[in-house]
């Protein structure tokens, strides 16, 4: 079918402007680590809470019978993670024992180190290192600005945190 319209936003995933016009830049990528942990939850209400740690904020929330950290982000290759790593064993990779034991430091209420992770959620978001450290925001593209292809947006890493100012910026455009 033929569609006509004004304006396409493509909320597709990160490399979907890429597969339509080849010619565009790769955003910057970040790799982002959140861990599931077993649960109880320790309050006495379910409520998530967050702390600073080394000039970042961390969040620890009850997941059903779980409860869920985040997010470690590192720099490196933008691409699909594999599922190597993200299958918790007795003490978990490097990174995950690392980024456990930050959270652990973080939360020391919540009893991190008796804790197995049952799960490691990896994934890619839009990101970049910095001098002051790694930074991450959505993507909003106007690519009649910046590439000449007028009435074609994309957005890219909206996150639960991000989705409703991402989405008035694009309306906004």
């Amino acid at each position: 079918h033929d569609v006509r319209a004004a304006c396409v936003l493509l909320a597709a995933g990160p490399r979907a402007a890429q597969a339509l016009v080849p010619s565009l830049p790769a955003a910057p990528q970040l790799q982002a680590m959140n861990l599931v942990l077993e649960g109880p939850w320790p309050l006495g209400e379910r409520l998530g809470v967050g702390a600073r740690s080394g000039g970042r904020f961390l969040f620890l929330v009850p997941w059903r019978e779980h409860m869920l950290a985040g997010t470690d982000y590192k720099a490196g290759t933008a691409g699909v993670p594999s599922d190597k790593g993200n299958r918790p064993g007795p003490k978990g990779g490097e990174d995950v024992r690392g980024f456990r034991a930050e959270i652990a430091r973080a939360f020391p209420w919540a009893g991190i180190e008796g804790r197995r992770v049952t799960l490691v959620h990896r994934g890619s978001v839009p990101g970049e290192a910095g001098p002051n450290g790694l930074w991450t925001r959505p993507r909003l593209v106007d690519h009649g600005a910046t590439d000449g292809l007028r009435g074609l947006l994309s957005i890219q890493g909206v996150k639960y945190t991000t989705a409703r100012a991402v989405s008035e910026r694009a309306l906004g455009l």
